[in-house]
């Protein structure tokens, strides 16, 4: 079992891995929007879900998980990644930009939610 700080760790290495996919591995960029392999995308997620503490992965499960901010960014962050694309089932269509900065805030908040959660076991 990994502690607070491993965890971490290894959640910002997975979004890390997730964001060059989604700047560098674009089929093709069209003005906002980048195309991109969508087995690529589901294989960082799946890493970046099975790198979640089992606590936290309880309260990804419920519905109403008021008191973590993260939980909410998790949930926009997947419905903005995997948007299907229509010409192709292989493939996912991305707001790169939007998907940043929400990596980007998903990553500071997720921190100070898994240390709450820990601290408060």
């Amino acid at each position: 079992m990994l502690t607070v700080d491993e965890s971490i760790i290894e959640l910002r290495k997975h979004l890390r891995k997730l964001s060059n996919v989604i700047n560098n591995n674009a089929s093709f960029t069209l003005f906002k929007v980048k195309v991109v392999d969508k087995n690529r995308i589901d294989d960082v997620l799946c890493c970046i879900e099975a790198s979640f503490p089992d606590e936290y992965k309880k309260i990804l499960k419920q519905k109403q998980a008021g008191r973590y901010k993260s939980v909410s960014l998790y949930h926009s962050l997947k419905a903005s990644i995997q948007r299907k694309f229509i010409f192709s089932s292989e493939s996912y269509l991305i707001r790169h930009k939007d998907a940043q900065s929400l990596i980007a805030g998903f990553s500071v908040i997720l921190e100070q939610d898994i240390k709450f959660l820990y601290n408060n076991l």
